[in-house]
């Protein structure tokens, strides 16, 4: 990765682009050489047990993917006439492999929680016993950092945290992909998986929002229905006036 020639004309700083393979992959082998620990066994270690999150990881063991049975969820390709298994997600290989920036599995109420102890420790109500990191550290995370560059991956401006999507509807609530529904605040912070799911925290709410969708139907469809999802979330939980909900 590191030997690879960057693109023509891409100039770091004033031209961006989502990248879910090389980027996490050269984290991960930060996080491998500083710790010691290989990057699954670190998140296991570090953040999915100290927050009660055991049936999730990075890289499932095949034991464990046989074991659960049944309770692996399946993910089909629903943009053509018939449902079919996506190919390379629904397998004990595919599982069992440690790609960082893709293969995060579990429930989906285990992804809620995570970003429900996120919001404990940003509002300062977890113990500094109980921290997986530090209130500070945590806001610069969730900070904006890449502000109002076009994605060419997404084809939409996006702003960025340190990992996590930052609430974007300044350019164009009915437009930005991977949003958070109409009437999100300014603060809100997560991240989504491609055409399926999407987990975020909205502090200035206290909201937290998890769901998944058995079906990636394209990526136009699956925009649309989860800008759908996430306003009528807001709309129910009467977060939002009544004029406003109305319209």
């Amino acid at each position: 990765i590191c030997a690879t020639a960057p693109e023509a004309n891409w100039e770091p700083g004033k031209k961006a682009g989502y990248h879910l393979g090389s980027t996490w992959l050269v984290l991960a082998e930060i996080v491998h050489r500083l710790d010691g620990r290989p990057f699954e066994v670190y998140v296991r270690d570090q953040i999915f047990t100290p927050f009660s999150m055991s049936d999730s990881w990075i890289g499932m063991p095949p034991e464990r993917y046989r074991e659960y049975g049944n309770r692996i969820g399946l993910l089909y390709m629903t943009d053509k006439a018939e449902p079919k298994p996506h190919p390379s997600r629904d397998s004990e290989a595919a599982c069992s492999q440690c790609r960082p920036g893709s293969n995060g599995r579990g429930p989906i109420k285990q992804l809620g929680h995570f970003y429900e102890e996120l919001l404990g420790i940003l509002g300062g109500k977890t113990a500094s016993s109980d921290r997986i990191v530090e209130p500070e550290t945590l806001k610069t995370l969730t900070r904006r950092h890449r502000v109002g560059l076009f994605d060419q991956t997404f084809q939409h401006t996006i702003d960025w945290g340190l990992g996590f999507i930052i609430d974007s509807n300044r350019y164009g609530k009915e437009t930005v992909p991977y949003g958070y529904g109409r009437h999100c605040s300014d603060t809100t912070f997560g991240h989504s998986g491609a055409q399926s799911s999407t987990g975020f925290a909205d502090p200035e709410h206290q909201l937290v929002v998890a769901w998944v969708m058995n079906g990636t139907c394209s990526e136009k469809r699956h925009q649309e229905r989860a800008r759908a999802i996430n306003s009528a979330i807001y709309e129910d939980l009467r977060l939002i006036s009544d004029a406003v909900a109305q319209t």
